[in-house]
């Protein structure tokens, strides 16, 4: 079997992939700008083998939209059709062109060439000239029960999977269970781009849990377990209780006779010296008026620490930067934790969304293109019955053919692969 995925990239120009059309057997992959010739190499490569004896309906060509299937059946059948109709010496020459001058043009090369246009429309079905989403319905509808679908499942065009989206969206705001992640996300994202947001999480579907329980499990390599436990007060207590009691009050009396910006920030310290120690959660929010500027960012110590202010008590600059630099160092927890609670918030609306639109459509009995893909490529490469679903396979195909693959697809190419 030949197959274009398998083999090393080759980039080619197009006089070099015109020649390559020409070459023997072997498995080749061409890479070249739009409108180079490299549907018109695959076209050359299916009419070589046609004349080399291989039955139509063992060679598969693979493409990636509808669009692009029709554009080179078309073009091979009038290539085909030109051919039953040329004189002996075009004809000839046609052939010396697409596989070699070195190979002659024998009588009998001629009659088979004219014959090939009769049998394409002959062969039962068709050529076979399919996009991938087409070929994994014909595999997943031949071999329903390993790939664990419905025989008489449907294909979800996008007016079906909008209005599943839409129904779903609706009823998860009145799940009991669904409805406060469902109010939390609803919260931070504008009406406008909630669709945009559940687009994305369906497009990553198979990338995403579907069980609410497994998204801390997603998420615990990525955030220290304090993070995610979501306690800002203790990360909050725990910053208040490493500073110096005696310290934040002599920073506090400094601030207080030292100029215009130390002393528009001299009451949120003398709010904070003068809370009680019981409420180190109020204590750490006005020290962080103190250390942080609106946007977030630590305060420059420089524009507030006035030589005046330094001559009076050297310590001041030491000591707001050790303040400074405890609730900079909380603060960061704290901006960690927001983006670990909106990690999980996400995660669960998404394995709320995702079960119930799986369950809705499966009880529909329908699959979308994504789905189609992905069980494809499980069923060749991971199934049980993987190994008898590619010997029943190489049995009926002897040639593949790879046009436009979507590299940026990892499902297509397990498929693609697995052939």
């Amino acid at each position: 079997m030949s197959t274009a995925a398998q083999a090393p990239r080759r980039v080619v120009a197009p006089t070099q992939a015109q020649r390559l059309a020409a070459a023997p057997g072997g498995s080749a992959w061409v890479s070249a700008n739009a409108g180079s010739g490299k549907t018109r190499v695959l076209i050359h490569r299916v009419a070589r083998l046609l004349l080399a004896g291989a039955r139509p309906e063992r060679i598969l060509c693979l493409t990636y939209t509808r669009a692009a299937a029709a554009e080179m059946q078309t073009r091979l059948f009038a290539e085909l059709g030109t051919w039953a109709m040329l004189p002996d010496a075009p004809l000839a020459a046609e052939i010396a062109a697409l596989e070699g001058a070195e190979i002659a043009a024998t009588p009998q090369r001629l009659a088979l060439a004219r014959q090939l246009f009769a049998r394409a429309l002959e062969t039962p079905g068709g050529l076979r000239i399919q996009t991938i989403h087409a070929f994994c319905e014909h595999l997943l509808r031949r071999f329903p029960v390993e790939a664990a679908v419905s025989p008489r499942f449907q294909v979800a065009d996008e007016r079906q999977s909008a209005a599943l989206e839409r129904a779903l969206r609706a009823g998860l705001a009145g799940d009991a269970a669904a409805r406060p992640v469902f109010d939390r996300i609803a919260g931070r994202v504008a009406e406008t781009t909630m669709d945009g947001l559940i687009g994305a999480i369906a497009a990553a579907r198979h990338h995403l849990p579907r069980d609410p329980a497994e998204v801390i499990e997603r998420l615990a390599p990525h955030f220290d377990p304090t993070v995610l436990s979501g306690d800002t007060a203790a990360v909050k207590a725990a910053a208040v209780a490493r500073l110096d009691e005696r310290e934040l009050h002599a920073l506090a009396a400094s601030f207080a006779v030292g100029g215009s910006s130390a002393q528009k920030l001299a009451p949120a310290l003398a709010a904070a010296v003068a809370v009680s120690q019981d409420d180190p959660v109020a204590r750490f929010e006005h020290l962080a008026k103190v250390a942080l500027k609106q946007d977030g960012d630590p305060r420059t110590a420089e524009r507030l620490i006035t030589k005046t202010m330094q001559q009076a008590e050297p310590a001041t600059l030491l000591r707001f930067e050790a303040m400074r630099a405890t609730i900079v160092a909380a603060q960061g927890a704290l901006l960690a934790m927001g983006a670990a609670e909106r990690a999980r918030d996400l995660g669960t609306f998404a394995a709320h969304y995702l079960s119930a639109f799986e369950a809705a459509k499966a009880g529909a009995g329908l699959l979308d293109f994504d789905d189609m893909i992905a069980r494809t490529a499980a069923l060749l490469t991971r199934a049980e019955m993987a190994a008898w679903v590619l010997y029943k396979l190489d049995g009926g195909l002897d040639h593949i053919l790879v046009d436009e693959a979507q590299d940026t697809a990892p499902a297509q190419w397990q498929v693609i692969g697995a052939l």
